[in-house]
């Protein structure tokens, strides 16, 4: 008989992506686990080549907003009688529909985000540098709760590349300033990024971002990839790529699903966060040392203490190249 799990996790598209070699594993490991993932339409492309998996994309601007909302779409739900709710994004949402399903009767895990270890970590006075528990092995721990078997991480690339691999992708942005590159030091990075004879690609979201790096393209003869065939297309590109470099943000991790090398460039962010992609070992950034007050904020959502943002502004288009080679 299937055990049938509802695993929840809404946002964000890095988060998401942490979460497929753990959902791989635990279908390799259980045969008798199916799984429904509830989450964004935009995380579809992800976990769309699994069996046994469905994917679940609530209405939550409209027909599934509020109390109301969530009360509406646990109904519909809990006809699919789920075995185990997996509640891997904790925050008032989903714990509103775990709770809902608690009171039916169904067993219901939640996320453990480490919250007072964070705290400690970016505390502005009396700082605590713990290493928190990477986010995929917290992933791990809530489904081993639930009475699934998983026991590693590990997981074989979404898309399987067997050539040459050329070209660097670049994703200097990030969804919050703190954790952005500074826009006037993207085309001396290209720069430095093309003095190592390999083409370099260009990231960004449509709209602004988009936008400005077509402009840098223009001046630097970088790429701007784009992609009309979605997500799929984008990590299918990612896979032929000799390294992507990117900031704390959504590129890193799907570099990482197709084991795509990833040089990842920190802010006011910091890998002890648990935030690394899956599998990336280069890191640049201004050392604790220098800057005591790395890390600031856990997403990087909180201004900057000094008001200069020195830790991005500090980082050289050198360090790049030099972390580049050492993995050639």
């Amino acid at each position: 008989m299937a055990r049938r799990i509802l695993l929840i996790r809404l946002s964000a598209l890095g988060d998401v992506a942490m979460l497929y070699p753990v959902v791989y594993r635990a279908l390799h490991e259980n045969p008798d686990v199916h799984i429904t993932l509830l989450t964004r339409k935009a995380m579809v492309p992800i976990f769309s080549h699994l069996d046994r998996v469905d994917i679940f994309v609530p209405d939550l601007q409209n027909k599934h907003r509020g109390l109301f909302g969530l009360t509406r779409l646990y109904a519909k739900l809990k006809k699919k009688r789920f075995h185990a709710v997996v509640d891997v994004h904790n925050v008032l949402r989903s714990r509103t529909i775990g709770a809902l399903f608690k009171l039916g009767g169904t067993k219901v895990v939640v996320l453990d985000k480490q919250r007072e270890l964070r705290k400690k970590l970016t505390a502005k006075e009396n700082k605590q540098r713990v290493e928190l528990e990477p986010m995929v092995e917290c992933y791990r721990q809530t489904f081993i709760k639930a009475g699934m078997q998983v026991s590693t991480i590990q997981a074989p690339p979404i898309f399987h590349f067997d050539g040459l691999r050329k070209g660097v992708g670049f994703a200097p942005f990030a969804g919050f300033t703190q954790k952005a590159l500074p826009q006037e030091k993207i085309p001396m990075f290209v720069k430095a990024l093309q003095s190592l004879d390999e083409e370099v690609y260009l990231f960004g979201a449509p709209g602004k971002e988009r936008e400005l790096l077509q402009s840098i393209a223009h001046e630097t003869g970088a790429k701007l990839a784009v992609f009309s065939g979605g997500l799929r297309e984008e990590l299918k590109f990612m896979s032929g790529l000799r390294a992507v470099v990117s900031m704390d943000s959504a590129n890193g991790h799907l570099a990482a699903l197709v084991h795509c090398p990833v040089i990842t460039i920190w802010g006011a962010t910091h890998k002890d966060a648990g935030f690394t992609p899956l599998h990336t070992q280069v890191h640049v950034e201004i050392s604790t040392d220098e800057l005591t007050c790395r890390p600031c904020s856990v997403f990087g959502n909180k201004p900057c203490w000094r008001g200069d943002l020195a830790c991005l502004h500090r980082i050289k288009a050198e360090d790049v190249v030099e972390a580049f080679k050492s993995i050639s």
